[in-house]
């Protein structure tokens, strides 16, 4: 999954948003920090459409090792959560942890 993936500066996007491609494109993995004009604090939306063929063996999505707060949405439903994402910092809540999501 490396590579150019929409990016949306401060927006929470939701499978249900109505969204038109973003004018900004981010290489994952990386941290949007390494762009000037992305402050290192923040919040913003990774989206990326992944088109599979029928597999035999299960895949999953690794999340390295990171203190942030993130949502994991696959198929229009929540699948992971880690910590608390808001928009507010007093509300923000981070997590140390990585993850392993097995795709369905």
């Amino acid at each position: 999954l490396r590579g150019s993936w929409n990016f949306y500066w401060q927006e929470f996007k939701t499978p249900l948003s109505k969204t038109q491609s973003s004018d900004s494109l981010l290489l994952v993995p990386g941290s949007w920090s390494k762009y000037k004009k992305y402050p290192a604090l923040g919040y913003a939306t990774y989206r990326l459409r992944i088109k599979l063929n029928r597999s035999t063996q299960p895949l999953s999505i690794k999340f390295p090792l990171i203190n942030s707060a993130y949502n994991v949405w696959i198929n229009g439903k929540l699948v992971h959560q880690v910590g608390r994402v808001a928009t507010q910092s007093d509300q923000f809540e981070s997590r140390l942890e990585n993850s392993l999501v097995p795709l369905p």
